[in-house]
């Protein structure tokens, strides 16, 4: 192992934790669900929150960290201290990092889980690292992955809040409501850091309820009393908080950064066609950045109201098809 390093080169904190410093050449990995039908939406979804790109299914890289926890589709990351291709070229790029660490863990994660030699690959980190093996409470949390292309050593990150996978427990649910990933999604897609967020269909309270675990200001109204009152008690539930009325979408008057929603138009709702261009029209007033998810093709409602469509990204082709729209309304 190399040993001639500066004591203070790997310092973590104050309890003789060493790995190496972040430099400017850092690389952050985030792994990503590889399931059929959501891959679009995932790489979509992280280019948003860190510019990077796929090296392979379900693995991004990046220049900067992503909290992966709040991302729809994240499922793992952190720093990436090595990658090889062999296990020999491993055992050299380990050793050569002169980890330190009273306690130390690795998680492993085969991608695709076919992929070979994670328990080879995992022992060999073991014998370059210094320290004891504690997978209860490690001081130094390592995380590897395996693929086609070989091993990564990643030094796990801060995963950031995922308390928003728990609405997919709501004390009131819709048959038809949007899956909290794609919303979750949704949200990172379209919303900036401190943003006002809007969902003129909220039903039983989605989008507002992630907004507002998000540290967002959120806004809902739905024509239904009765899903305004449920999406009133679900929001409650988490202890969040949200400014929710009932009105028509036709007659909104509530102006926000954002607009994500999910509108009720297609085979299983109730939204007319007359009645669609009625709302996008009003929408644009209201917000200069509006997301919309649907069964159905939207592009010619949202063309002929003066929506500027920058992508749309299908989901679940196979399985019951989505669209989302990423969409702006151009300065008159």
């Amino acid at each position: 192992m190399t040993r001639d390093a500066p004591d203070d080169w790997y310092r973590l904190s104050a309890t003789a934790v060493r790995v190496p410093p972040v430099g400017p050449d850092a690389i952050y990995c985030t792994l990503f669900t590889r399931e059929a039908g959501f891959a679009e939406l995932a790489e979509a979804e992280l280019r948003s929150l860190a510019d990077g790109h796929v090296v392979e299914p379900g693995v991004y890289l990046s220049a900067s960290p992503i909290r992966w926890a709040e991302a729809g589709f994240g499922t793992g990351g952190g720093r990436q201290l090595a990658f090889a291709t062999t296990l020999e070229e491993l055992r050299a790029q380990v050793a050569a990092l002169d980890l330190r660490t009273p306690t130390f863990g690795i998680k492993v994660r085969r991608v695709p889980r076919a992929a070979q030699g994670s328990q080879a690959a995992k022992k060999i980190i073991a014998d370059c690292v210094t320290g004891d093996v504690d997978f209860a409470e490690p001081r130094l949390s390592l995380f590897l992955i395996v693929s086609h292309r070989g091993f990564r050593l990643l030094l796990e990150g801060d995963p950031g809040d995922g308390r928003w996978r728990d609405s997919a427990h709501k004390p009131h649910n819709l048959m038809i409501a949007i899956p909290v990933r794609i919303g979750q999604a949704m949200l990172n897609l379209t919303a900036r850091p401190g943003d006002s967020l809007l969902d003129p269909f909220c039903g039983s309270g989605t989008i507002p309820l992630l907004a507002a675990l998000a540290g967002l200001t959120a806004y809902g109204s739905d024509i239904s009393a009765a899903w305004v009152d449920n999406a009133a008690a679900n929001i409650a539930h988490f202890g969040a908080q949200a400014t929710l009325r009932r009105v028509d979408a036709r007659d909104a008057t509530q102006r926000a950064d954002c607009i994500v929603s999910n509108p009720p138009y297609g085979v299983f709702s109730h939204l007319e066609a007359d009645a669609l261009h009625a709302v996008l029209r009003n929408l644009k007033r209201l917000s200069r950045r509006v997301t919309l998810v649907s069964s159905e093709h939207l592009e010619d409602a949202l063309v002929a109201a003066g929506y500027a469509i920058s992508r749309v990204l299908t989901v679940e082709p196979e399985r019951f098809e989505r669209f989302i729209y990423l969409t702006s309304v151009p300065l008159a």
